[in-house]
This record gives structure tokens, sequence and C-alpha cells, in this order.
């Protein structure tokens, strides 16, 4: 099973330093507090392209995963809040690299996009349509 929970990934044109960055705030992030499921973890992995064209590029992916358990019938309040949190200190994180490298990020929670942060700064969909309910809920 195909573990749930938080990706975020930079999602365009970005430099060698830029990743540099996202592995120390990732790093940063991972001992600094309790995470319920454990820290958020680093990624840096190149898929090859499925065709079987040569000229086709490589696709790299840099960023991060936070595993969180899965919503399922009945919410457990204090998982809830504590993946909340745990969601919205990762935001913070990423707002403030955003902010300092200009780096556009791309965010999926359980395989669904739920928004992206340029140049610091997040989309509605993250204040408003993630972070605002899921506060309400909790």
């Amino acid at each position: 099973m195909k573990p749930y929970g938080l990706l975020f990934f930079l999602s365009d044109e970005y430099a060698d330093s830029d990743v540099s960055r996202l592995e120390e705030v990732i790093s940063e992030l991972a001992n600094d507090g309790d995470w319920m499921l454990g820290p958020p973890k680093f990624i840096d992995q190149i898929e090859e392209s499925e065709s079987t064209n040569p000229e086709d590029e490589e696709i790299r992916t840099v960023g991060g995963f936070l595993e969180l358990h899965p919503r399922s019938g009945q919410v457990n309040q204090f998982i809830e809040k504590s993946h909340y949190h745990e969601v919205d200190r990762v935001i913070k994180a990423l707002v403030g690299f955003g902010e300092e490298t200009g780096c556009e990020i791309e965010l999926e929670l359980g395989g669904t996009f739920v928004g992206d942060i340029k140049e610091g700064i997040p989309s509605e969909l993250i204040t408003v349509g993630l972070l605002d309910e899921w506060r309400k809920s909790v």
C-alpha cells in the first residue's frame, strides 16, 4: 500500500543551491519537535520517462514527504489535530524557503493537488481550502 501524506516538490526552474537549501530546511524541520509518523523526508529522485523516444528527458522530483494517517470513516480528533499542526509547520517552513529562494513549490495531499507556494506566497487553496478548513474541523 502506497503511503498517504503531504508531498511537496519544486515545480519550476531551480538551482543546485536551492536543492541543497531545501534539504537543509527539511533536516531542520525533522530535528524540531515530535512527529506522529516520523519527520518529513527529503526526496531527490529521478524517474526515467516512460516514452520510448531517446530525446525525452528524465523527470526529477525534488522536495519532501510527510507521512500522515489516511482519513477514514471516523475521525480521531487527536490524530487530526496533530497532523494539522505538522502540516502547518511544514507549510510555514516552505513559505520561508520560497521567500528566500524565489522557488515555486507544489503540494499534494494523498495524491490530490492542494495548492502551491510562489516566491513565498501560499495560494488561497492552501491558506483557505486546506489550512482554514482543516483548522475548523479540529
